[in-house]
């Protein structure tokens, strides 16, 4: 199950997800989800999306030739990053 998690994750960096799409998508419930994620990252999952959201900017300011796809990994809406 964790696997699906990040993979679906790592999929979707670039577009808005929610918790109520992560708990449709995997058919968890959003205490079942929570937990995962705790024992899985050591976090909850809005942090474990915004770590990994971040990671991949970092990764991509790294290479300059990549900064361009910098805009395509932050949301749209900068709010949920926070």
């Amino acid at each position: 199950m964790t696997y699906q998690l990040t993979d679906y994750i790592d999929t979707h960096l670039r577009d808005e997800l929610s918790i109520a799409e992560l708990c449709q998508k995997l058919y968890l419930s959003r205490s079942k989800l929570y937990q995962l994620s705790v024992d899985a990252f050591g976090m909850g999952i809005s942090d474990y999306i915004r770590k990994r959201r971040l990671e991949e900017a970092q990764k991509l300011l790294r290479d300059t030739s990549l900064y361009q796809g910098l805009l395509g990994v932050l949301p749209q809406n900068p709010q949920s990053l926070l």
